[in-house]
């Protein structure tokens, strides 16, 4: 199983992305620490198969918020896979998944399509944050 690599070590928020991705996480954390003063893990998943499970359980335990970032739609995603592998390990958390939203995903500029979809660094940081501060409902 290929291991996570763990680019950054925080507090209460882990981020975990994989491929090109992985920079826009960088920004991602970038912002949350300058802006927001929020410093989260940032972690890297080189091959997301085979997934050590166990090992990025025990990794991922003690955080309150596990965030997924990729370029990939979020349907049957990175995301979605990291969150059921964690689950059959027995760790419920709260997720927040940061994809494009359908199948289809037109051409152009990059920003211009990130832009779009909510997922340029500041739009993303701005939710995570949010989540944080915002009380969950029971």
């Amino acid at each position: 199983d290929v291991s996570p690599f763990m680019h950054v070590k925080g507090k209460r928020v882990a981020m975990l992305s994989t491929g090109r991705a992985v920079i826009w996480a960088e920004e991602v954390r970038d912002i949350l620490e300058e802006v927001y003063k929020i410093k989260p893990s940032l972690i890297e998943i080189p091959a997301i198969v085979p997934l050590d499970k166990q090992n990025l359980a025990n990794i991922l335990n003690g955080y309150s918020i596990i965030v997924t970032i990729e370029d990939h739609i979020l349907s049957a995603g990175f995301g979605t896979l990291i969150e059921n592998a964690l689950i059959m390990c027995g760790i419920s958390k709260k997720y927040m998944h940061f994809g494009y939203e359908s199948g289809i995903i037109e051409h152009g500029k990059v920003e211009d399509i990130l832009n779009k979809y909510n997922l340029l660094p500041y739009q993303i940081a701005k939710r995570i944050s949010n989540a944080l501060t915002t009380k969950s409902n029971p």
